[in-house]
Formats: C-alpha cells, structure tokens, sequence
C-alpha cells in the first residue's frame, strides 16, 4: 500500500472538457520532483518501470482523498473542476464534502461530473464506497435516463446490506453482503457495460450478471443522489473515494486488479 504525500496532477481530456483531479500519489522517499528513490542512489526507480496494462482506456480519474485505508487523514482537495462545464458542474464544499479517507456526503449534496464517456461503447466504472446506514437506500453514482421520470440510465444504490446496480429496462443486479457488513466498512465497486452485458464487482468478485436492452441518456454522470422527476432524491450518506473511468470492458480480473492496488 502507498503512502501518499504530495499531489499529482492528472488531467483527462474528455469531450473537450478538461477534467483535472488531484492526487496524492507521491511515495516515502519521493524528491521535490516527484521521483522516487528507495535505494538512496539517487534517481527514480520508477522511471523504467513497465506500464500498468489497468490504465488502458482510462479516460476520468476523481481522486477525491487518500486511500481508504489511510481514514485518519483529512485533506480538503476539490473533486473535480472545469473551466468549461456550467453551474451546474460545481465543486463540492468543504462543508457538506470533505471527510475522512474519502469524500464524504451528509444525503443533502448531489454533484453532477459533466460529460465523460460516450455511454454507447464499452465502458467500464469503479470506485470505492463506504455508507453510514443501511437505510434508507441512497444513489453512490446515477445517469438520469430524463428530467421527467425517476428513470435512470444507469443506478447503483447502497442499502439494507446490499450494493444494487440498476438501468432502465435492463434488468437489476444486487449485490448481498453479510448482514451488518454494509455500514462503516469500504467496499470496492466494479460495474462493466459491454454491449448489451452489465455486470457487477464487489470487492473483486462478480456479484450479479444481467443482459439486455441498455436506454442511453445525454444527461451527465452524478455522485451523491439521484433525481426524481428533476427533483433531488435518494441521497447518499457516507463516503466515497477513487471514482474511475475507463473507455473499455475491463475483465473481472482487472477490475480485482485495481481494487487491490488499496
């Protein structure tokens, strides 16, 4: 597991709209340039290192805080910003926003992300969640199918000890957990969309497979609630951390892959 101490900048071009999050990716031992030098020779001994094959095809990063396992930690970094997305692309406040481990929400903040991926093509998203209660259930992640119904594109909710992936006329796939596992534990969620195939990953291993037709919507992606018939609804209450996109089908090996790296 990494210590991490001072910030990277990862900057995704998606849409022509530059998300920038802000990382702390940086090892004990790391010099003012960000290499990392272990052996004390001088250099980085990352510099020759293969790339990592799970970064294929990602196109969003949102950091948000330190790892997960780090909870004493308390940073005050911003989610997301883009100079290009509208008002209603705002950055989380330090009020409702910042916890510890992981952004943490009260049930009363929805955050849109703006325009990410085209939804049409494989894709894949995972993130790391950790709800205070168990009910009422409330929206981790959603992609509102419209503005008129409570319908969505796509779903996941986090409650009665179960992580539910959801989409319009598609199907449902609930997770389980043990009974009690739900509330104040990290948990690390995979969802995979390859054609007409969804599936769901908790923790690194597939908790539910469902097929058919997938409804696509031009709204964007939203963190922290859900709408229903434009109203806020359903919002979530605990933290989240490590939210990723990526432009492909990642395979359930590769999404266990990720997990793992906290």
């Amino acid at each position: 597991m990494r210590r991490r101490l001072a910030w990277w900048l990862l900057v995704a071009e998606v849409g022509g709209c530059g998300w920038h999050g802000l990382d702390l990716a940086l090892e004990a031992g790391a010099g003012p340039d960000g290499a990392i030098d272990r052996d004390g020779a001088g250099g980085d001994d990352d510099a020759a290192a293969a790339p990592d094959a799970r970064a294929d095809g990602l196109v969003a990063r949102f950091p948000m805080d330190d790892d997960p396992a780090l909870s004493g930690m308390v940073k005050g970094e911003p989610l997301a910003v883009s100079a290009a997305c509208p008002t209603t692309c705002p950055a989380p406040t330090s009020e409702h926003m910042v916890g510890t481990g992981g952004y943490r929400f009260d049930g009363t903040v929805r955050v849109e992300l703006g325009p990410i991926l085209d939804t049409a093509a494989p894709y894949t998203i995972t993130l790391w969640l950790a709800a205070d209660v168990d009910l009422p259930f409330g929206s981790a992640l959603s992609k509102p199918l419209d503005l008129s119904t409570r319908l969505n594109e796509v779903s996941l909710t986090v409650g009665n000890d179960a992580v539910t992936f959801e989409g319009t006329r598609g199907g449902l796939i609930a997770g389980p957990l043990e009974p009690g596992d739900l509330r104040g534990a990290w948990h690390h969620v995979g969802l995979v969309f390859q054609g007409g195939d969804r599936v769901l990953l908790i923790d690194g291993v597939e908790r539910g497979r469902a097929a058919g037709p997938w409804s696509r919507s031009a709204l964007p992606f939203a963190i922290g609630g859900d709408l229903d018939a434009g109203a806020f609804a359903f919002g979530f209450v605990g933290e989240l951390d490590d939210l990723r996109f990526y432009a492909r089908a990642l395979s359930a090996a590769e999404v266990a892959a990720v997990a793992a790296e906290r």
